[in-house]
């Protein structure tokens, strides 16, 4: 008898007889069936599986049975597709779409398609908590300060006040200027009209000067005078006063039409000037001193002009806030002013 080769089945040789050959087969049939034995059997839908190394070891067993006939990617997926390999990715994410987004440690970035960290959030409170409080001030001219222990606000001075350290030197504070000279201009402007006002003069200053400029006369013949806090009372307001027409003691009626102090009787256009100095102005203990000097083209033919100085007391112990200059005749055509607050 002879054996096949992988499975090593009988088969009958070419000599063997009838009734052996049948033998041969027999057992030839056997091994078959033996060796495929576990092939058989199974049930509808099952699949057959290799159960191990072993040759002719098989398995039936049921397969898991899917529904899946496309893969379609919605945003921020992309790819998909309904048969062979399929890819699936996503987009990138920006202010207009969503999607995957790169992650930035940064609290200098100005990139709108990167998301921050913690770490770069942190900073950026950090930074934030130790600003300085915006809410602490309120008022146009604050001053912010540390108090010792807060941010804290130090509301704006008034006119001419000037900015030092307290008493106790622990913080900021406003008060008066004081020391030794120094001038401030608290208005300035053209001069118009037929007078000059001014009014809500602040009281931080020692002396008041008040200068005018290159100023003209559009009617010939007018004088000047002046008064304060709108005082027209001779007795409240006395001048005396020298120069080349040697006034003396004035009549302010007959002088300039007004119970007030002339500065000068008449003058022409020409290129006049002048200033006016009042002493102690915000005191309000005792009188007041005024004086003036002008230099003005008199309205006399052929003069060449005058120099006129004029002293005034002010028998009033208020405050000065208001300060007028009234032409007689005529208004200002040309000219500027400037009134200052003297230390």
């Amino acid at each position: 008898m002879a054996t096949t080769t992988n499975y090593g089945w009988e088969t009958p040789d070419d000599t063997d007889l009838v009734k052996d050959g049948a033998a041969a087969m027999r057992n030839l049939g056997q091994s078959i069936d033996t060796t495929f034995a576990e092939l058989k059997g199974g049930t509808s839908g099952q699949m057959l599986t290799k159960a191990s190394n072993t040759d002719n070891d098989y398995a039936w067993v049921t397969p898991e049975i899917g529904d899946i006939t496309a893969v379609v990617a919605d945003a921020p997926l992309t790819g998909g597709g309904t048969t062979g390999s399929v890819n699936i990715g996503i987009q990138d994410g920006t202010t207009t779409q969503k999607g995957a987004v790169q992650l930035e440690d940064s609290t200098a970035s100005t990139s709108t398609v990167k998301a921050a960290t913690p770490n770069s959030v942190k900073t950026a409170y950090d930074l934030a908590n130790a600003a300085l409080p915006k809410s602490v001030a309120t008022t146009a001219g604050d001053i912010l300060y540390r108090n010792g222990s807060a941010i804290t606000r130090l509301p704006i001075g008034t006119a001419g006040q000037v900015l030092k350290v307290n008493s106790g030197a622990t913080a900021p504070e406003w008060s008066a200027a004081t020391g030794g000279g120094g001038m401030t201009v608290i208005a300035s402007g053209s001069l118009s009209g037929s007078a000059l006002s001014l009014t809500s003069i602040p009281g931080t200053y020692k002396n008041l000067q008040l200068v005018l400029r290159n100023f003209n006369n559009s009617g010939a013949g007018g004088g000047m005078s002046w008064t304060v806090n709108s005082i027209t009372s001779y007795t409240t307001l006395q001048m005396t006063s020298s120069g080349t027409s040697g006034y003396g003691m004035q009549s302010y009626s007959t002088v300039n039409g007004s119970n007030v102090p002339t500065m000068f009787d008449a003058f022409l256009s020409g290129n006049n000037g002048l200033t006016l100095d009042i002493f102690d102005y915000a005191d309000t203990t005792s009188n007041k001193v005024a004086q003036n000097l002008a230099k003005y083209t008199a309205n006399v033919s052929g003069s060449p002009g005058q120099i006129t100085t004029v002293s005034s007391g002010i028998n009033s112990t208020a405050a000065i806030t208001s300060l007028t200059v009234t032409l007689s005749a005529g208004s200002f055509s040309s000219g500027t002013y400037i009134l200052y607050g003297v230390n």
